[in-house]
């Protein structure tokens, strides 16, 4: 009688639970699912270095060899061209954001750049930072981007923080201590991010800071 007891239960719990396996198995995603996008669909590069989706609902696929934008069907590749000044300033993606108005930046090896999907075209952020601010040597290497709750732009480069100042159009170096700038403004900014109360956490080869 015992051992009745036991069995039955056993056995219900066992049809529950294949009768349950399909439902669980439908809500779990699927490695089956994933579809691969490379060379041979027209991305410029295999190593992908940076993901992003704008507003009307594309791709930007950052590589080590030219921008991508994917539409769900064909793949747009941009690519530096001397013989046009809007060109995209470096074939080294390492960061893509979109803003609030649908604006892409792209962080390159060589210097920043802004995407209008209005106009088509790219400029080129200037690096130099304003009158008054430390003035930073070579720049131009961008290795991460983070917009924040307040849609300022931070910016990651191999000599420090800057931030962008859209209503004067320029960069700034926004570290005030001589001890924080001389800790991080010769140091690589690799990944830049805000925490739920607002604060900035910046990851570099020697640690993270906030």
């Amino acid at each position: 009688m015992y051992l009745a007891v036991i069995r039955y239960p056993l056995l219900l719990l066992l049809l529950l639970a294949l009768l349950l396996s399909p439902l669980l198995a439908a809500t779990l995603p699927s490695v089956s699912r994933f579809a691969r996008l490379d060379v041979q669909h027209g991305l410029s590069q295999a190593t992908v270095t940076a993901l992003a989706q704008d507003h009307s609902g594309n791709i930007w696929i950052g590589t080590q060899n030219g921008l991508n934008r994917y539409d769900g069907f064909t793949v747009t590749v941009f690519r530096p061209d001397r013989h046009h000044s809007h060109s995209i300033s470096d074939n080294f993606v390492t960061a893509l954001q979109v803003d609030q108005h649908g604006v892409v930046w792209v962080a390159t090896l060589n210097g920043l750049n802004r995407f209008d999907p209005k106009q088509g075209i790219f400029d080129a952020i200037p690096m130099q930072p304003q009158a008054g601010q430390p003035q930073n040597e070579q720049e131009d290497v961008v290795l991460s981007l983070h917009l924040d709750a307040r849609q300022q732009l931070w910016v990651g480069t191999h000599q420090g923080l800057a931030l962008w100042h859209t209503a004067s159009q320029q960069m700034l170096w926004p570290l005030s201590t001589h001890a924080k700038r001389d800790l991080l403004q010769n140091n690589n900014i690799t990944a830049l991010s805000t925490d739920t109360a607002g604060q900035l956490w910046l990851g570099t080869p020697q640690g993270l800071f906030r």
